[in-house]
């Protein structure tokens, strides 16, 4: 029980360190999150992106530290307001073809109802295009009827 309030403090620390000044200190930070898969790691991955999505290599970092949950940041990316994208919006197309990479018919289908919610096309073409990326041959991915419509609505 010691050892777990020892590690909950030690990521509330880390945690803290999302407003640091330093560029490479949250650089560090977006790499070690990797090593959780806690809740609050991707919210803090999220606000990185958010905040500070155009340091050199933070995107890379972020990637690397989110393992199999590119869908749940992406959701966490666009829940709050997919029209205004800022500083994030270059790493959604990676977080598409993350998924898409995975062949997880569940995610990949997530992944197009979460597109077809925002009204916003560039988005959406950025989306796209990340889901088309891993697929440079036929492959076959069984989707639902719901998200194989919405698939045909974008596209």
């Amino acid at each position: 029980m010691a050892g777990w309030r020892v590690g909950e403090h030690l990521l509330a620390a880390a945690l803290r360190l999302a407003n640091d000044k330093s560029p490479v200190v949250r650089l560090q930070l977006a790499l070690s999150l990797g090593e959780t898969d806690d809740t609050e790691s991707l919210r803090t991955l999220a606000d990185l992106a958010k905040r500070h999505g155009e340091e050199a290599w933070l995107d890379g970092a972020i990637l690397s530290s989110l393992g199999n949950r590119a869908g749940q940041m992406l959701k966490a990316l666009l829940s709050d307001k997919p029209d205004a994208l800022g500083q994030e919006r270059g790493l959604v197309r990676r977080l598409c073809s993350a998924v898409a990479s995975r062949k997880n018919p569940e995610e990949f289908s997530g992944v197009i109802a979460l597109l077809s919610g925002p009204d916003n096309p560039g988005l959406q073409l950025e989306c796209l295009k990340g889901l088309r990326e891993p697929f440079k041959s036929a492959t076959t991915l069984t989707i639902d009827d719901a998200p194989r419509e919405a698939l045909m609505r974008l596209a």
